[in-house]
């Protein structure tokens, strides 16, 4: 059965991702913090759901970011203009290749998104 099972060609973040954007609110668990009181500030973070972990956006809350997670078909124009801190494209199952839509969207984004806290480009 799973030498018949194909991944390549086949769209499998639409059905992991969410219906709508939502923010996240969970924390780590304080058991699994590495250092207290590290929060250094509210940084506005939207992270498109191609089959994020939750923990990645546990730990992201956790040193103190705003968390707007947006599902994979966003449009990019949307995220632009609510001019986050920093844009998270989350890791997800199956082949890029098959969702040109969100690599589409992955390059509408890059390159036109700036900091508004005038952090240095690479």
């Amino acid at each position: 059965m799973a030498k018949n099972w194909k991944i390549i060609g086949v769209d499998l973040i639409s059905g992991v991702t969410c219906d709508a954007p939502y923010e996240w609110l969970d924390k780590t668990d304080s058991e699994w913090e590495f250092k207290k009181g590290q929060s250094t500030g509210s940084f506005h973070v939207i992270a498109y759901d191609f089959g994020i972990k939750h923990n990645i956006l546990r730990r992201l809350t956790s040193y103190g970011c705003k968390i707007t997670v947006v599902p994979t078909n966003w449009p990019a124009s949307d995220v632009l203009n609510l001019k986050p801190d920093g844009v998270l494209f989350s890791n997800g199952p199956g082949d890029p290749a098959a969702v040109p839509y969100a690599v589409k969207t992955v390059q509408e984004i890059i390159g036109k998104w700036t900091c508004r806290h005038k952090c240095t480009k690479p």
